[in-house]
């Protein structure tokens, strides 16, 4: 088994070696005593301690702890210290119960330990190393670094983290996804309320703004006092306004040359008046309506071109129902030529609107002004309705045409 980093939680065994308690005495070299018994204890950084083993016989100078129980801690950093008992003989004053002592303490980084192995399959600390653990985890031993005689002969490569697509993972993204999506909602809505009460609520306006509008609205109100005050003298003294001679004098030159204008302008109009009209009679002269039996009589050469006459529908004539089908159609001509007459031309208004939809043309849109094949005794009611409206147009023309003859 290979751990990408080693926790507190994977350690199985602890072993200590060259178990030993070292006193100073006055020569240069340091006293090794045995130590009969020992025990450890594991702290974090910060002094609690998180576990205590059972004491055992350290006289071997090698003792492993093997019935660790299973820690239930992530962490890499931890206090490791050892105690032993100190030996009747280097007490000062005898002691029926036993007297610990640290024999020494570790503070170690378990990701950070160096494994340790040898050919022979045992480890050797230095020579002037004492007590020196070694920690048993899944994928080997590893003691403190720099303790050690013999470092591992091959290295262990770190496997690269390779990201895969899981069905967990893509579950948990569409949960993100939607918990976005719900916020984005929210926000849109209250973003959209904000905006009503900022809409619906008056914005705040500023001194000074309120000021130069009460000012302006007290000095319109002063100028107009004052113009009632002249109105009110003006009319109580009656007085009369006379024009001197050269601005009377004025005054007529510039009424003359305006007219003059005028003239000129209304000639113009009536002169292209005439053009169209001419231009229109030359467009229906093959539909018959110029004809001895149309009903338009058109002007001579000699004469303007207000002079043409439009001619009343007859109701007799029209009801007769021979050649049905060329009476249809030559109403149909002569209400567009009314039409275009009125409306594009003379730019007069009728009483009764006109629609051309040529052997079938109605009067008001209801109205028709063709005779059916099989007439009802209601359409016969209405065509003779519909003579009756367009006759009332035709007046209206031809009251034009000789108010401007």
């Amino acid at each position: 088994m290979y751990l990408l980093k080693r926790r507190l939680r994977h350690l199985n065994a602890i072993s200590i070696l060259r178990v030993s308690l070292t006193n100073t005495g006055g020569g240069d070299q340091d006293m090794v005593h045995t130590v009969s018994s020992l025990f450890l204890a594991i702290e974090d950084l910060k002094g609690r301690c998180l576990y205590v083993s059972e004491a055992q016989n350290g006289s071997h100078g090698s003792v492993q702890f093997e019935e660790m129980p299973s820690l239930p801690y992530t962490m890499t950093k931890i206090r490791l210290k050892v105690l032993g008992q100190v030996p009747q003989g280097l007490l000062e004053i005898s002691s029926d119960s036993p007297v610990w002592t640290v024999l020494v303490s570790y503070t170690l980084d378990l990701s950070r330990l160096c494994p340790i192995a040898s050919n022979d399959g045992n480890v050797c600390p230095k020579n002037d190393n004492v007590n020196v653990p070694v920690f048993h985890f899944p994928d080997g031993l590893f003691g403190a670094p720099g303790v050690f005689e013999n470092a591992p002969k091959n290295s262990i490569e770190l496997i690269p983290h390779r990201k895969s697509f899981t069905f967990n993972g893509a579950l948990k993204l569409n949960k993100i996804l939607e918990y976005w999506t719900q916020i984005h909602v929210e926000l849109e809505d209250l973003s959209r309320e904000i905006d009503t009460i900022v809409d619906e609520n008056p914005k705040p306006l500023r001194k000074q703004v309120l000021l130069h509008a009460s000012e302006e609205l007290e000095l319109a109100i002063e100028l107009r006092r004052e113009k009632i005050k002249s109105l009110k003298r003006t009319n109580n003294s009656d007085s009369c306004y006379h024009c001197n001679p050269s601005t009377e004098q004025r005054i007529n030159e510039d009424y003359g040359a305006t007219l003059s204008e005028y003239t000129n302008a209304l000639h113009r109009m009536q002169h292209l008046e005439e053009r169209k009209i001419g231009q229109l009679l030359t467009a229906m002269k093959k539909t018959g309506l110029c004809d001895r039996n149309g009903f338009v009589v058109p002007n001579t050469k000699d004469q303007s071109a207000y002079e043409i006459q439009l001619q009343r529908v007859s109701t007799s004539t029209a009801m007769d129902n021979t050649e049905r089908i060329s009476k249809n159609s030559l109403l149909g001509y002569y209400l567009l030529f009314v039409y275009i007459l009125a409306e594009r031309v003379f730019r007069l208004p009728l009483p009764h609107q006109l629609s051309f939809y040529g052997s079938t043309s109605v009067i008001d849109n209801t109205l028709p002004l063709y005779l059916a094949d099989s007439p009802t005794q209601k359409h016969v009611s209405d065509f003779k309705t519909a003579l009756e409206r367009f006759n009332l147009n035709i007046m209206q023309v031809n009251q034009f045409l000789e108010r401007h003859r």
